[in-house]
């Protein structure tokens, strides 16, 4: 993987602990601040200790916050723990209860922690884990589970000083923004916003970010898209080595399978319930055909009530379900529902109608489809399995038995090659695959 990519799918690269990633990096680092300064508009972070893309988006949205975190307290301690480690000095020691009697007092009365609640202690728990996976502290001794149970327990920390590069950079006095727009608005007085290199930095952030870039949410820059979609292309498949994908009413990047790159869909991991929204994805278009919707004419989606979507959860589910995981045939209809709602927006493949019972299918969704072999019997997935698995067993066995001709053949033509480049050693790098 190129340098470029790996700064986008690490939040940073941390040299004590990834070596080849950061030296790479470095190296690396006119193409990085190429890609960084000319087409994103974001900054780079470069020291002895780390290196770090501030990879920030044209919007916030939902699923861009911290997976581990559930409740809003997990970020009030963060921001507090932040805080705390300013006043420290690289490699100093404390204890957990130093921290936790000055979170108290960061947070003041109106957010003062209730450390006889479980669900406080458990927030805390999850933000001191979250904050060792990303190096801010080392634990030394203790055991931060054990604070779940007895906020007493004392845990031994260790400040690795990388707290300091982990707020992004804002380029304006942030006491000046009055709501979370006013930190994502750009401030350049007297400068036209959409157009020249504020709009360019939208559009690569958009693609770079976004599962999809909707065309009526990012309004003028979608004709940027469909005019450079070329140029755009080009710098893509150079920096990242991917495909850029511009349709009617959208555009999103698609990647190869075997690429590590970032997080994908579908993906091998969580099959089961890739499955499911794939078998979704299907039902979804069979429905606007059958009841020949009308999109809609600024969004370009499909409205469809609620209750007519869990049916087709429900008939989904009643015909592929005997092939799921114990987990998902398991699951109640409403709470199957539930997780194929919030990772199919999460996807953008589809938006829940604020203030309505609807739900609106985006044209992302009608990209997928899948379905199980001709044969499957969902009344016999048992005997299914057996009958494939046996099946698979027996072309493996008459391939051992018979020999392979065409590879045979692939042998002896290498072993004439040989003998020819023996001769001219010189050219062997040209072919050497």
């Amino acid at each position: 993987m190129n340098a470029v990519k790996e700064l986008l799918d690490n939040f940073w690269i941390i040299r004590s602990t990834n070596k080849d990633k950061y030296f790479r990096a470095r190296n690396d680092m006119e193409k990085i601040l190429k890609f960084s300064g000319e087409f994103a508009g974001w900054q780079v972070i470069s020291n002895e200790k780390l290196i770090k893309l501030e990879k920030i988006p044209v919007h916030a949205k939902p699923y861009m916050g911290i997976t581990e975190f559930k409740e809003k307290e997990d970020y009030y301690f963060l921001c507090a723990l932040l805080i705390f480690l300013e006043d420290l000095e690289d490699n100093d020691a404390f204890l957990l209860s130093e921290m936790i009697e000055q979170i108290e007092i960061i947070l003041g009365e109106e957010l003062k922690p209730d450390w006889t609640l479980y669900n406080t202690r458990k927030s805390l728990v999850r933000m001191m884990q979250y904050a060792n996976e990303m190096e801010l502290i080392i634990p030394h001794e203790g055991d931060i589970e054990k604070v779940s149970s007895d906020i007493k327990q004392e845990v031994l920390y260790e400040n690795t000083g990388y707290s300091r590069y982990f707020v992004n950079i804002f380029q304006s006095d942030v006491f000046d923004c009055q709501n979370v727009h006013d930190f994502e608005r750009p401030r350049a007085e007297g400068v036209n916003l959409d157009r020249g290199h504020f709009r360019i930095n939208r559009v690569y952030r958009n693609l770079l970010l976004e599962p999809v870039a909707y065309y009526n949410e990012i309004g003028e820059d979608s004709d940027y898209i469909r005019a450079q979609r070329h140029t755009i292309s080009k710098y893509i498949e150079e920096y990242l080595g991917t495909r850029l994908d511009v349709h009617k009413e959208c555009a999103f990047l698609l990647f190869e399978q075997e690429d590590p790159f970032g997080e994908k869909f579908p993906s091998g991991t969580g099959q089961t319930l890739n499955d499911i929204i794939l078998f979704m994805c299907g039902k979804c278009r069979d429905y606007v055909e059958e009841k020949e919707l009308k999109e809609d004419l600024v969004s370009g989606g499909y409205r469809i009530p609620k209750d007519e979507f869990i049916l087709c959860v429900k008939e989904v589910a009643l015909k592929y379900g005997g092939a799921w995981s114990k987990e998902y045939r398991e699951k109640s209809l409403e709470k199957l529902t539930e997780e194929i709602i919030d990772f199919m927006r999460g996807w953008r493949f589809l938006d829940t109608v604020p203030y309505s019972n609807e739900i609106e299918l985006k044209s992302a969704v009608f990209k997928f489809r899948a379905h199980y072999p001709k044969d499957f019997d969902p009344d016999d997935i048992d005997g299914w399995n057996a009958k494939n698995t046996q099946e698979a067993v027996k072309k493996s066995t008459e391939a051992r038995k018979k020999p392979d001709k065409a590879k045979q053949d692939n042998e002896k033509k290498a072993k004439k090659s040989q003998k020819k480049t023996d001769i001219n050693d010189g050219q062997m790098s040209l072919f050497d695959m």
